[in-house]
């Protein structure tokens, strides 16, 4: 978990973490979304919850404070991929936080025996697509 924050951080982006003691309960990241320059306004999120702390609401901080610092930042998109419709506290914490389904991707992973869609969710930041970025991002 430490190198792949420590890679989030050296590749630019921004991660959160919440702990309890010694146990990380909670921790959201945006990375890459596609790493060709056509997508560099555009970062995929990605959060976890252990068993041990859903509905707490910390999961929300985490998440608004990372789309507040991406907007900052100047990107345009945030990119949600949900690993399988049966994830749907997953899929409804991301429409509580104003992302909306964007399409899915059929049969794409395979996991504990059985074939997995992935759900792709979006949340516009910032002006979106209504105007052109500037290019420091």
């Amino acid at each position: 978990m430490t190198k792949q924050r420590d890679r989030i951080g050296d590749a630019g982006y921004s991660s959160r973490v919440a702990v309890r003691g010694d146990e990380v309960i909670r921790y959201s990241y945006v990375s890459v979304y596609r790493p060709r320059p056509g997508y560099r306004f555009t970062v995929e999120n990605s959060i976890y919850i252990s068993q041990t702390a859903r509905r707490s609401g910390c999961e929300k901080l985490l998440l608004a404070d990372l789309i507040k610092v991406c907007k900052a930042q100047g990107y345009r998109q945030m990119i949600a991929i949900v690993g399988d419709f049966e994830n749907a506290m997953s899929i409804d914490f991301h429409l509580k936080m104003g992302f909306e389904h964007a399409g899915t991707i059929k049969t794409i992973g395979y996991k504990l025996d059985r074939w997995l869609d992935s759900v792709l969710m979006q949340l516009p930041l910032g002006d979106g697509s209504q105007t052109p970025p500037s290019d420091e991002t």
